[in-house]
Formats: structure tokens, C-alpha cells, sequence
């Protein structure tokens, strides 16, 4: 599965590199880079395709009037007492004195949208007895039970695993979970 992919342009390099780590720890996110230099940002914003632009407030400033092509998002950082008047409007603002929490929380509602899209767009990758092991799975089954409620072995059932994680890119339970609720393979009252 490919994940939300993100782009980081950031003049400081303390604030850059902790948005690196928030983003990579981020479950199914991709940052395809992370840069301070104004060219380079333009450079990467014409070539590559990405969801979500995190951007401080000087190099808004320095981007304004640049096409920031049609499925951008922009995720603002600014400093608490900096106003952004005038500038284009941005998906959210994250700010430097907010915590780890906080930043998550933010670029989390940011990324619902998207993620759900992204998620959706691979609901096709799977076929109906990968869709069954998923669901059996989100329901919480082992290996064994998962193979005694569809009547195959321990081994087959490993085997779609493998290629359901191959396939989507999901390791997790829970990840797994998002998946078969977001593609309406299980119903939220069934977990």
C-alpha cells in the first residue's frame, strides 16, 4: 500500500528534523523529503506527487504565487505570535510550542481525509479470501481460529498474511483493523 506521502520544507533544522520524526512514526506515511532550501523545494514540489506540504511561515512567504499543484495540502508551522495574513489558506497550523500530541492530533485530522482515500483506493488489491482473512483478523482470530472458521491450514492462512502485508503494506492488528473498516469489510460494531 502506498501511504500519505508528505514533503517538508523547514528553514530550522531543530524544527525540520522532529517534524521527520513525527511523520515517520506515523503509520502508513511516506516522506518523500525534507529540505531547508527554497529551490529545492520547488524542484521537488514540480516533480514529485505528494499529499501534504509542511511548511514554516518564511518559506510560504518565499512559495507565494508558486503553483503548489492540485492535490496539495499545506500544513503551516509558525511561531505563536506570528500572524500569516495574506498568505493562502492552510489545511492546519501546527506551532513550534505545541506538543508531540498536539502535532499529531493536528496533522492526524489534517491526513483523515486523505487516508481514507489512500485506503480506499487499495480495497481492490485484495481478493475475496485475502478480504476473508483480513476480516477475521480485525475480528481478532489467531491463526489457528482463522483457519478453522474458513477451512484451510495454519500454513495457507500465514501464507495470505504475508501477502495481505506484501499487498498493503500493513503490518499491524490494528493497522489491519483500519484497513476492513475504512473498506467496509467489517462494520465498526463488529470489533
Amino acid at each position: 500500500m502506498q501511504g500519505i506521502k508528505f514533503i517538508i520544507g523547514i528553514k530550522s533544522f531543530l524544527l525540520r528534523s522532529g517534524l521527520e520524526g513525527v511523520i515517520n512514526e506515523f503509520k502508513g506515511a511516506e516522506l518523500l523529503a525534507s529540505t531547508d532550501s527554497i529551490d529545492a523545494l520547488i524542484k521537488l514540489i514540480g516533480q514529485e506527487r505528494y499529499h501534504f506540504l509542511i511548511i514554516d511561515t518564511e518559506i510560504l512567504v518565499e512559495l507565494h504565487g508558486q503553483n503548489l499543484g492540485d492535490k496539495s495540502k499545506v500544513i503551516l508551522v509558525q511561531n505563536n505570535n506570528s500572524r500569516a495574513s495574506g498568505l493562502p489558506a492552510c489545511t492546519s497550523v501546527v506551532y513550534i510550542n505545541d506538543s508531540k500530541t498536539e502535532i499529531v492530533e493536528k496533522i492526524g485530522l489534517a491526513t483523515k481525509a486523505v487516508s481514507s482515500k489512500v485506503y480506499k483506493e487499495d480495497s481492490s488489491a485484495l481478493s475475496e479470501r485475502e478480504q476473508d482473512v483480513v476480516r477475521q483478523i480485525a475480528l481478532g482470530g489467531s491463526n489457528k481460529e482463522i483457519a478453522g472458521t474458513l477451512f484451510i491450514s495454519v500454513h495457507t492462512v500465514m501464507t495470505h498474511r504475508k501477502n495481505i502485508t506484501k499487498k498493503l503494506g500493513i503490518k499491524t492488528v490494528s493497522g489491519l483493523t483500519v484497513y476492513a473498516i475504512l473498506n467496509k469489510i467489517i462494520n465498526i460494531g463488529d470489533v
